[in-house]
């Protein structure tokens, strides 16, 4: 086999602040420092009327959306559970990009209507599961049973055959 000429050895260093290792980042951060304002703009009669709560407020910017949020966390929820995973065909939002994956093959790929007429083509939404299944009942069943997703849990998309609703009456 093929023998290293050398063998790493980790060494801890100890820097004092100053030192001339930190150079660059030195350079960098007092850079950014002198283009950050230190005092508060000043505002005009028109801002001083907003309340504090108001000017806190976060504004979503997507697209035909005109929601306003009182904070930065619970913008983020909406942002995640309405714009992150939207179907670009349909406009529908999904929990994770994993269930987008399986809506857009499901629904919107031409050839998946042959595929699941002869095999086991329904995907579990669970990322890391691997199960594939004849029918979404099936699928629902998994869900609940094995990953305890709730029964009322609104899947892929609602059972819309008469058929597999009464199946689903049923059991």
């Amino acid at each position: 086999g093929m023998e290293l000429s050398w063998r790493f050895r980790p060494l801890r260093r100890r820097f004092l602040p100053g030192n001339v290792y930190f150079e660059d980042g030195d350079t960098h951060c007092t850079g950014i420092t002198k283009q950050i304002p230190t005092e508060e703009p000043k505002l005009d009669d028109a801002e001083c009327e907003l309340s504090a709560a108001e000017r806190r407020s976060v504004v979503c910017g997507a697209a035909g959306c005109d929601g306003v949020f009182e904070d930065i966390p619970s913008y983020e929820s909406h942002y995640n559970s309405c714009h992150r995973n939207v179907c670009s065909v349909c406009n529908r939002s999904f929990p994770s990009s994993r269930t987008l994956d399986c809506h857009l093959e499901e629904k919107h790929d031409a050839l998946f209507g042959l595929m699941a007429a002869s095999s086991t083509a329904y995907q579990c939404i669970v990322s890391g599961c691997s199960q594939r299944f004849s029918s979404p009942s099936d699928r629902k069943e998994h869900l609940i049973g094995v990953h305890q997703y709730p029964y009322d849990y609104v899947f892929i998309d609602r059972i819309e055959s008469a058929k597999e609703r009464e199946a689903m009456e049923t059991e």
